[in-house]
């Protein structure tokens, strides 16, 4: 697995079990056992838990961002179009509510 790769995996398992358990419900032992890397691993890509928290967060919004802006009209119905597309991604990627 290449180094980019091993990064991948380790914000894919830690977001999800941060989403699933909250983010002091899970150790950073088990996120590196779930990505199946090296311990070294985890912290040649993060310096501590928080700054892994901190790249799930930025990495979640950016595609919470992505989906959003391009559902969202321009016309008088902005807000109903926004607050539709904010249910889609919910109920698509969110479906125990937000990662908060």
């Amino acid at each position: 697995m290449s180094r980019s790769v091993k990064k991948e995996t380790l914000l894919e398992v830690a977001e999800r079990l941060f989403y699933e358990y909250g983010f002091r419900g899970v150790g950073l032992k088990q996120i590196i056992n779930e990505a199946d890397v090296a311990t070294m691993t985890l912290y040649n890509h993060f310096s501590s838990k928080d700054n892994l928290v901190e790249e799930v967060l930025r990495q979640r919004e950016e595609r919470y961002w992505s989906y959003l802006i391009p559902r969202v009209g321009n016309g008088s119905d902005r807000r109903s179009s926004c607050l539709k597309a904010h249910g889609r991604w919910l109920k698509e990627q969110s479906y125990q509510g937000t990662c908060f």
